[in-house]
């Protein structure tokens, strides 16, 4: 599978002058991520106040409705293990040389459980929270995305330039 850096030359093939030679671009992902942002952004602060309501409320109800569906399958999770929990416990091994087995079988059963206290707390926390909450913190997040996302794009362009001064100078020293 061809890499950034081999992809040119897997696909349309090149010297090798061509290939230590080959510039870096930006990657474009922080510019998509920023796009996005943008667009998410533009869309709440467009909205009425019926909407953002609305969207809250909308928010609200899925996040719930996430955890529940998350809740349900640790719970299920958690009675396969007690179940096998119980078989392990019952089983008698065969010979001194197997109680580590048992142990071992216990020991994991009981470290892969899960805790899910703290879905619930999520659950209820979410439940409580205000439906325009959901809204403000969403289009907070949005201009903060937007920003970090443009920040990351800078940082990434500095970094092109550096590796293209360092290729320059490669170039340089092979004339």
């Amino acid at each position: 599978m061809p890499t950034g850096y081999t992809a040119k030359l897997m696909e349309e093939g090149q010297s090798f002058e061509e290939f230590i030679l080959e510039r870096f671009e930006p990657s474009q992902f922080y510019v998509e991520k920023e796009m996005e942002a943008k667009a998410t952004l533009e869309k709440l602060e467009g909205m009425s106040p019926d909407e953002q309501m609305e969207y809250g409320e909308d928010e609200r109800a899925r996040r719930i409705a996430e955890r529940v569906k998350w809740l349900q399958k640790e719970i299920e999770e958690n009675d396969a293990l007690a179940q096998m929990r119980d078989q392990a416990a019952m089983w008698t091994p065969p010979s001194p040389d197997h109680v580590g087995l048992k142990e071992f079988m216990l020991d994991q059963l009981d470290i892969s459980r899960h805790d899910v206290s703290w879905i619930r707390r999520d659950i209820d926390a979410l439940t409580a929270k205000a439906p325009i909450l959901f809204y403000i913190d969403d289009l907070k997040e949005a201009k903060d995305s937007v920003q970090r996302y443009a920040d990351e794009y800078e940082k990434e362009v500095d970094r092109v330039e550096m590796r293209n001064e360092w290729l320059k100078k490669l170039r340089e020293s092979i004339k």
